[in-house]
């Protein structure tokens, strides 16, 4: 007996960008019955808790959980902008989410990663891996690390081992986060440049840092100064107030006192000269492009406004993280020349911890080589990478 299998038109589907019935009712007040308040703003949103509890366990638990949330008709909500929150519900009503650029590939995914969209996230993710450049890589290699996205995480590996070489010449590199360099710094095959440019780059990444630190320190004190100077104007023309014997003393005070601040402003902006000439003739040396301070350099945002992770390493840090960096280095690789006359001549690195134990196992490689073998219990330092050529 033979059956024929029979054959049915596939059912379309109704789950999808653009096809969901829900979709009238994203913010509505119809059939409502939960409201959203951001308490940032006061801004009021229309929920169901049918639709929301399907789409979100995030959702689910704030109205099963038996709290007072799941009481009350209006659900505070921290965290989160406004029109973020808006384009979220809009999303668990549509299914579908017009993502603009990578900072608001950023900002969604940190509002779906709060609310437990897993989808959501997955999709500002692979959009991250689409647009991948030199001015975002490490950026988004910290943001793959945190939310532990393995195919993002592979994809900047993939990206930085193709254009390392570039990378570090990008004004990018100098604000990457410490932990996205010791992961870079691992990498064992590609287009590597040599140890000698790795150890300078990550030395003037730390360096940086020091000098942000030092010119924010003297942008504060240029504050406290114009506050003293308000003062000082004050005090001149109440001199007209005082005695007749008092006048004179007080005014050559209050010359005095003006002196003084301006001299001491004229330290502070020789002082932020020397440190700024001091950080470009050394990106210089490094091939490291300039930008522009005006036009948005600043070190909690890329070029493209997407903002930075701190992940513990802030810039104030960073001398602290050079220590564990420098482990990546293979210092062992490094011409004994370039170690004397460069590392050994920078108490900056001198003085850090495991930095002579560096240089002890470096120069006990070159003094011995593979000789007796040493190579096969060798560190990871000891052993060349496979550098790749561009051509």
């Amino acid at each position: 007996m033979t059956i024929i299998k029979s054959e049915i038109d596939i059912v379309p589907s109704v789950v999808g960008p653009g096809l969901s019935p829900f979709a009238d009712y994203a913010n509505s007040p119809e059939f409502s019955d939960i409201r959203f308040c951001i308490k940032a703003t006061g801004t009021l949103f229309y929920g169901h808790k049918a639709i929301l509890s399907a789409m979100s366990p995030w959702f689910k638990a704030i109205f099963t959980s038996g709290m007072r949330e799941s009481y009350e008709s209006v659900i505070d909500i921290e965290g989160v902008d406004p029109a973020i929150f808006s384009r979220l519900l809009h999303y668990c009503y549509t299914f579908s989410m017009d993502i603009q650029s990578v900072t608001d590939a950023q900002a969604i995914l940190k509002a779906a990663d709060q609310f437990q969209l897993t989808k959501l996230r997955d999709e500002a993710l692979r959009y991250m891996r689409q647009e991948i450049t030199e001015s975002n890589i490490w950026d988004i290699w910290a943001w793959s690390d945190i939310y532990d996205c393995d195919r993002t995480r592979s994809a900047c590996l993939r990206f930085v081992s193709n254009h390392f070489v570039d990378l570090i010449k990008n004004p990018a590199w100098l604000r990457a986060r410490p932990n996205v360099l010791k992961m870079a710094l691992q990498i064992d095959e590609g287009l590597i440049p040599s140890e000698e440019v790795l150890y300078e780059s990550v030395v003037s990444w730390a360096k940086h840092g020091m000098i942000n630190k030092a010119l924010l320190l003297l942008s504060d004190d240029d504050d406290d100064d114009d506050d003293d100077d308000e003062e000082v104007v004050v005090e001149e023309t109440g001199v007209g107030n005082t005695t007749p014997s008092n006048s004179s003393s007080s005014a050559s005070t209050t010359v005095a006192k003006t002196n003084e601040h301006h001299h001491h402003r004229s330290q502070q902006q020789q002082q932020r000269q020397q440190l700024q000439k001091g950080q470009l003739k050394k990106t210089d040396e490094l091939g490291i492009q300039h930008q522009d301070q005006d036009e948005g350099d600043d070190d909690n945002t890329t070029g493209d406004g997407l903002f930075l992770v701190d992940d513990g390493g802030g810039m104030e840090d960073r001398r602290a993280n050079l220590a564990e960096i420098l482990q990546y280095i293979r210092f062992p690789l490094i011409q004994p020349t370039f170690l004397v006359n460069v590392v050994e001549t920078d108490p900056f690195v001198m003085d850090l911890p495991g930095v002579r134990d560096l240089l002890f196992e470096a120069y006990r490689h070159h003094a011995v080589g593979d000789a007796v073998g040493i190579l096969d219990n060798a560190s990871f330092r000891c052993k060349p990478r496979h550098i790749r050529s561009d051509e």
